[in-house]
């Protein structure tokens, strides 16, 4: 059985190396009281926190997403949904944000992976912290729906290397 952690930044070390599946998920206001890079768990509310001000789109290395786009021309028809959906307010801008992220392999669907798998977003944790991600318990592994073919790193290998990797957002005009 699971056991569940409150997280708070006081422990977070401590808990992580005791408890391989300890609850990391942060709500936007315990992101912004760190300068800590996160990956965000949900598309449409992580865009939305960029654009309403609340997060600079600088603080985000990734984002997993519960979408299913299998190619670019998907992806962009699924942004032409949520701007008209969840980003009316500047849907140009959530749109360059989302594609620059979608362009350097920064959004991650594991649905292409694993029709079932959902993000888990309770109480409006939408965020881990990116080096906190390896040890974040999701309600599915993603290292292992993530495996792979066993030829070179695998999904899950790849993703983590382009969170790590530096980030530089389109900036808004």
């Amino acid at each position: 059985m699971k056991k569940v952690i409150n997280f708070n930044f006081k422990n977070m070390t401590e808990l992580g190396e005791q408890n391989k599946a300890v609850d990391f998920q942060l709500t936007l206001e315990n992101v912004l009281k760190t300068q800590e890079p996160v990956v965000g768990l949900s598309l449409s509310l992580v865009i939305s926190d960029i654009l309403d001000g609340r997060l600079p789109p600088e603080r985000v290395v990734g984002i997993i997403s519960s979408t299913r786009a299998e190619n670019e021309e998907e992806f962009e028809e699924l942004l032409s949904q949520y701007c008209n959906t969840y980003w009316m307010n500047n849907p140009e801008y959530a749109k360059t944000i989302a594609m620059e992220l979608y362009k350097k392999g920064k959004i991650v669907q594991p649905r292409l992976f694993y029709d079932d798998y959902r993000n888990s977003i309770a109480g409006r944790k939408k965020y881990v912290p990116r080096d906190k991600l390896t040890t974040w318990g999701p309600q599915m592994k993603l290292d292992e729906i993530m495996k792979g073919d066993g030829e070179g790193p695998s999904p899950y290998q790849k993703m983590l290397e382009v969170f790590n990797s530096p980030n530089t957002p389109t900036e808004q005009k």
